[in-house]
């Protein structure tokens, strides 16, 4: 980032060499030299913090270097200078042993290159499979026949599928055992909740293929995208479409908790738009079953932007931390930006926000919300475990009140609007966990 044209630098990187997320930001900082100072901040091509050593080892090649400024929008756009730069930098973008830092969004791929496409956007993105190109087992093929790759993980691949007898559409996961040694408990974990579940605010299992090498999911398809991506368009949301969304996701939540089920990772990313506007929680990769007792979790996992602050705090934890983190989306969902936000991008100092528990509600943005909109956000953000909403009672809060008789959803948004704050990344100065995706 800094006087265009600017530059790009190649940087080699493997997991033996790089130590530690720090390190690697001050080998980046002695190759890149910004003119702002160290590099502080890394971003992917699609505007995703960078806040861990997986996240440059995982499918992204290209990134940009930032000191403390902020991005802005403009910054992922080269000119004709840049393009030639970064163009004689990237000479195989799909080599696993590479990693690129750069100062701005990429060009179409060279002639030659089959590792990697580029879509309109601009961004990086993996060559989508060709059903042919998928050999699938005989008892999966028997059943089903691919149609295209919805998306591609460290560890899983995703799948449009059809069933060959009903012509019914399904999404396939595929989870490549090889690739995720070490998460065999997590995966199984999640798959034993998701046998278990059966909720219309869910995203159901429909069945499973196990095999030596791979293990196959066959999950309910939901084509509306996610509600990350709604709010992103949407910017803010009138109250009685939010109201809706918020009791679909207190449906799922008061559902899950009544079996002793905790999520763990509540965020728009993992709230999928279905049909009608219908509300479908996804992405149970660390959700796990309370012990009996009352025991509480230490794991310290979760989204910075979501994470409840016994979690951060490290005293243990429970179901109440999903009630948190639909507090956080109930907020974005009225106003277009979280609750617990640092103007520098500071980790700690986010941190700090949430552990306190301060926030406000802003005007010019919160001045035509309603008084009980607001008193079931003070509700759910809570840091006394003890005095926060559970999801039944948010499920039974006034303004909820005939919210899921209320007019549909939209499913179609402009997405040309983002977020102020779009963390997708775990926590990883807390060593989170990340999903089976």
């Amino acid at each position: 980032n800094g006087v265009r044209p600017r530059k790009a630098v190649r940087v080699l990187l493997n997991h033996r060499t790089a130590r530690s997320f720090e390190q690697v930001l001050d080998d980046i900082t002695q190759l890149v030299k910004l003119d702002s100072g160290a590099v502080r901040k890394v971003f992917t091509l699609n505007a995703k913090p960078v806040t861990c050593l997986a996240d440059l080892f995982g499918s992204e090649d290209i990134f940009i270097a930032y000191g403390l400024e902020k991005h802005s929008h403009d910054d992922f756009d080269l000119d004709s200078e840049e393009w030639k730069s970064l163009n004689g930098t990237v000479r195989t973008p799909g080599r696993q042993e590479h990693r690129w830092i750069a100062n701005g969004r990429t060009s179409p791929a060279s002639e030659g290159s089959s590792a990697a496409s580029f879509q309109s956007s601009g961004s990086l993105s993996p060559t989508p499979l060709r059903p042919t190109e998928v050999r699938l087992p005989e008892a999966v093929a028997r059943l089903y026949s691919l149609c295209e790759m919805l998306g591609d993980g460290n560890f899983a691949q995703v799948f449009q599928c059809v069933h060959r007898d009903t012509g019914v559409e399904y999404a396939l996961k595929v989870i490549d055992k090889d690739k995720c040694k070490g998460k065999e408990q997590m995966i199984a974990n999640e798959v034993a909740i998701l046998r278990r579940v059966q909720h219309r605010n869910i995203v159901r299992l429909v069945e499973e293929f196990d095999f030596d090498s791979e293990l196959y999911l066959v999950m309910e398809l939901v084509k509306g995208g996610d509600l990350f991506d709604a709010i992103a368009a949407a910017s803010k949301f009138p109250e009685a479409e939010a109201g809706r969304l918020v009791w679909h996701l207190a449906g799922a939540l008061a559902y899950l908790h009544a079996l002793s089920i905790v999520h763990r990772d509540i965020k728009p990313e993992n709230l999928l738009v279905g049909g009608g506007g219908l509300l479908k929680l996804a992405d149970f990769g660390l959700a796990v079953q309370l012990p009996p007792g009352g025991e509480r979790l230490f794991t310290v996992c979760g989204t910075p932007t979501y994470v409840a602050p016994e979690i951060l705090a490290e005293t243990g934890y429970g179901l109440e931390v999903d009630v948190w983190a639909m507090g956080v989306i109930m907020y974005i969902l009225l106003c277009g930006f979280p609750p617990f936000v640092s103007q520098s991008s500071n980790q700690d100092e986010l941190f700090d926000q949430i552990l306190s528990g301060r926030f406000e509600f802003m005007s010019p943005y919160w001045d035509d919300i309603s008084a009980s909109a607001k008193e079931l956000i003070r509700g759910m953000l809570q840091v006394e475990v003890g005095e926060r909403f559970t999801a039944a009672q948010v499920l039974g809060h006034p303004w909820l009140e005939h919210r899921q008789e209320e007019g549909s959803v939209r499913t179609s948004w402009r997405m040309d609007l983002h977020l102020e704050d779009r963390p997708r990344s775990a926590i990883e100065a807390k060593g989170a966990a990340s999903a089976t995706s």
